[in-house]
This record gives C-alpha cells, sequence and structure tokens, in this order.
C-alpha cells in the first residue's frame, strides 16, 4: 500500500533553493569580501520577510533567527556562521598531507572523488579544496585568497555548505538508482 509523508518541499525551498535560500545566502554572503554576519542575518530577514519558514525570532535586537522546521521551531544564532562555513585548512597541512605517507591520507587529499566541492583537486599547494574533518578555523582574507605555506588555503572558494551539498546530490543520486522497499512497523515505537 502507498505510505503517505509531509511534503516539506516549502521547508527545503526556503532553506535551500536559489537564489534565495538561507544555504546560498550564506555561500554568497562568504564570497563577499566585508561580510559579516550581521549582514548575514539582514539578507535572511530582508530575503525572507514574509516567509512562515525563515523569521525573525524576536521583536528585539538579536543574532538570531528562527526556521519552522517539521518538527517545531529551531532557534539558530547567527554567530561564526561565516567564519565556520568557509572552514579552510592551511596549504601547508594539505600539502602534507598530499605527500603523506599514509595511503588513506594521500587518497583523501589527492583524489578528486574526495574534494568536498565536486571540482578536480588543485595543484599541490594550491588549496584544499571543499570540507574534510580538522579544519583550521579563521575567516580572514587570506582564507580567500591562493594559499602560501602558513595561511589557509581556499583558491576554489568551496564553502562548507557547498561541499555538503554536493555530498547530498551525490547521496540522492545513488537512492534514486535504487528500488526502494518499505516495510510498514505492526507494532510502532509509543
Amino acid at each position: 500500500s502507498h505510505i503517505t509523508f509531509n511534503d516539506n518541499g516549502h521547508i527545503i525551498d526556503a532553506l535551500e533553493k536559489k537564489p534565495l535560500g538561507v544555504f546560498c545566502l550564506l555561500d554568497s554572503e562568504c564570497m563577499m569580501p566585508r561580510a559579516t554576519d550581521e549582514s548575514f542575518q539582514s539578507k535572511i530577514f530582508s530575503n525572507h520577510k514574509d516567509s512562515k519558514v525563515v523569521y525573525k525570532e524576536s521583536r528585539f535586537a538579536s543574532t538570531t533567527f528562527a526556521v519552522a522546521h517539521y518538527a517545531g521551531e529551531v532557534v539558530y544564532n547567527v554567530i561564526s556562521f561565516l567564519e565556520k562555513n568557509t572552514d579552510k585548512l592551511h596549504a601547508d597541512i594539505t600539502t602534507l598531507m598530499k605527500l603523506s605517507s599514509n595511503k588513506l591520507a594521500k587518497e583523501l587529499f589527492t583524489n578528486p572523488k574526495y574534494d568536498g566541492a565536486g571540482d578536480a583537486a588543485p595543484a599541490a599547494g594550491g588549496g584544499g579544496g571543499g570540507y574534510a574533518p580538522g579544519r583550521a578555523p579563521g575567516r580572514t582574507s587570506a582564507a580567500r585568497t591562493s594559499g602560501s605555506a602558513g595561511k589557509p588555503s581556499g583558491g576554489n572558494k568551496s564553502t562548507v555548505g557547498m561541499a555538503f551539498r554536493n555530498q547530498l546530490d551525490v547521496l540522492v543520486a545513488d537512492l534514486n538508482k535504487t528500488n526502494p522497499r518499505y516495510i510498514r512497523c505492526m507494532k510502532p515505537n509509543a
């Protein structure tokens, strides 16, 4: 029999749809040279002023916004959103890992298959690509330019959000290739 479920398309659109979804606004704000967490929050409110999904959580000045998910309201604080979304490895660490004698470490940093941005791997010393565990924090102007020893890499301007969405797209494509079967629980958890 057919399984019914709540359609969360409007929530996904508010968060991800180009060009004004929250994730798209975050990525575009990360590319701006003088962007701040407050300017990101301002763009959210100006682009979602009539939204019932993304809205200002309080009528008082704050650094938060709320999202009405299917399970209820979730409040997010914008402090450090931009820094965390541009989280890059230092170029010297990336180069060191590419030259590692450990096969797994070398594979993760040289094979474009593991680059979160979905692009070809950058040349040695040119940048770390997408997101990988252990990224060094730091939202500086150096984080957006081609890396040199001791400075954050980021020549391809990939963000954590972009890498996440690319990985999610690959997962969805893999799931769409399958023929899912669902088993209905006779006695649901209560």
